[in-house]
């Protein structure tokens, strides 16, 4: 299936946000490990806001 511009009319994506998956997987064909770097920066964000959020939660109960 060629890769085009513009999505199908029948799916609700803006041409716009279509376009913004298109680069993504683009970028994703020419460099194998984009999505793992993705995910590993994923996980780390996940960590600090669960730390943020433990820190939070003793401080409250502290009081």
């Amino acid at each position: 299936m060629p890769k085009t511009a513009t999505p199908p009319p029948d799916n609700g994506m803006t041409p716009e946000r279509f376009a913004q998956l298109l680069a993504l997987f683009d970028r994703h064909d020419n460099d194998p490990g984009y999505f793992d770097r993705l995910n590993e920066q994923l996980a780390e964000a996940r960590a600090r806001i669960e730390e943020q959020e433990n820190r939070a939660l003793r401080e409250w109960e502290g009081k």
